[in-house]
């Protein structure tokens, strides 16, 4: 599910900044395991990453299992496990500041959507893109919209790309795998932020490993003013 938050005119942003949100945007306990925690289905969850892991089942039929696993009970545990989302240090700042450098803003998450919704709540970003979870009469349904993988990702930048008219040149990525760091043009910038594996840092033009956000701003600038031309600069003399 994509849900947008727009809070101007889009055609006068010319960059993009893609975050993933689980170990990135939140501290290090993902959305999944933190629901499977609350909901006290860590088994049922060590049971099905095996088959995921194994190449049995992919991702999107691994989070189907595991919604369904759900289904028909109280949404309590569930919210609870939202209500603990934690942002990481320095997300308000980072965000801000990309903003008012001209970014459109967005997450691009395999996590659940409800998860990231409660993360950003307080920070402008202008779209979400992420798997959604139904609840109806304060119940889950077992019914959900997997819209992100781990598989995918790529596919969902250039879907982001064509829909902002940005250029693909123009595109920052900050995640902790992989994954996250698919760049859609060889003149992305590509930050492993807290990365998760030594692919995710063969990936990357930076590594962040301190977990402040506000540290991908000093690389943001760097790769900015690399992409201007001398004739951009404003002159100061």
């Amino acid at each position: 599910m994509m849900k947008e938050f727009g809070d101007g005119d889009m055609s006068q942003k010319d960059r993009l900044a893609i975050f993933d949100c689980d170990g990135v945007l939140a501290y290090r306990k993902g959305s999944w395991t933190a629901i499977h925690e609350k909901m006290e289905t860590t088994d049922h969850q060590r049971e099905h990453l095996e088959l995921y892991q194994s190449g049995a089942i992919d991702m999107k039929e691994w989070s189907r299992i595991t919604v369904e696993h759900w289904g028909n009970r109280r949404a309590g545990n569930f919210r609870e496990a939202i209500n603990e989302a934690t942002p990481i240090d320095g997300i308000s700042t980072a965000i801000q500041s990309l903003k008012h450098k001209g970014f459109v803003v967005g997450v691009v998450s395999a996590g659940v959507l409800q998860y990231v919704e409660s993360i950003v709540e307080e920070v402008p970003v202008d779209f979400i893109i992420s798997n959604h979870i139904d609840i109806e009469n304060g119940k889950l349904t077992g019914e959900s919209d997997i819209q992100v993988t781990d598989l995918n990702k790529k596919e969902k930048f250039e879907h982001i790309v064509e829909k902002y008219g940005i250029s693909p040149s123009n595109v920052a990525l900050i995640g902790d795998s992989k994954h996250d760091l698919q760049k859609v043009h060889q003149d992305n910038l590509a930050i492993a932020f807290n990365p998760e594996s030594q692919a995710a840092v063969d990936k990357s033009d930076v590594v962040i490993e301190d977990g402040d956000l506000e540290l991908i701003l000093d690389p943001v600038d760097r790769w900015v003013g690399e992409q201007i031309s001398p004739s951009e600069h404003t002159d100061t003399n």
